[in-house]
């Protein structure tokens, strides 16, 4: 059953107004429609237009694509909202959190410019690297593949350096407890013992 974007979204980032987009399609809350909706980013950024776009496995490339990806599709995230939410946390290496009321989801903020970190071998070890803002939604689509759930896409904060939110259904989350709750994949009163990160 569809039920509407679960935040209000600016189409207007340049004014500031954050005026909510009534003609976004509706989300649906089935986990393979909203997998869908991180892979259909993730393409559509690494085939952008960006100017920077020459290689498009670049992060400076995919930042020019997602911004660009995020303005034609609605999708860019005014201060606004986040003025308006609870922090929970901004302790941890990839994300701020916040916790919506309205709809009990916490909101998470990659920090900005900084799309998590990906595996990679390094003379016969395993190394990190900062991950591209595809590598970071194929993540998120995996995860759902794998596990189900109910995260979701919200879209693109839009500021020198972008990041992107996601959000998850659950109970507000405790400021100590925030980290260890989304690596055990649980929520205070939650009892699912897999190991997921959002």
């Amino acid at each position: 059953m569809p039920i509407p974007p679960s935040n209000p979204i600016d189409s207007s980032a340049a004014d500031g107004e954050g005026v909510s987009n009534e003609s976004q399609s509706p989300i649906t809350s089935s986990s393979a429609d909203l997998r869908q909706a991180f892979e259909d980013a993730a393409k559509a950024i690494v085939g952008g237009s960006s100017p920077c776009a020459g290689d498009s496995a670049s992060i400076r490339g995919e930042i020019g694509n997602l911004e660009s990806w995020a303005r034609d599709k609605a999708l860019i995230i005014s201060e606004q909202l986040f003025e308006n939410l609870n922090l929970v946390s901004n302790s941890t290496s990839e994300h701020e959190v916040f916790f919506r009321e309205v709809d009990s989801r916490a909101v998470k903020r990659t920090l900005a410019g900084f799309f998590g970190q990906v595996p990679f071998p390094e003379n016969g070890k395993l190394g990190r690297r900062n991950a591209t803002p595809s590598e970071y939604l194929q993540r998120m689509a995996l995860q759902l593949a794998v596990f189900g759930g109910d995260i979701r896409l919200e879209g693109v904060y839009s500021c020198d350096k972008p990041s992107l939110i996601v959000c998850k259904r659950g109970e507000k989350p405790s400021p100590l407890g925030e980290d260890f709750q989304y690596a055990c994949g649980t929520w205070p009163t939650g009892n699912h013992p897999i190991v997921y990160t959002i």
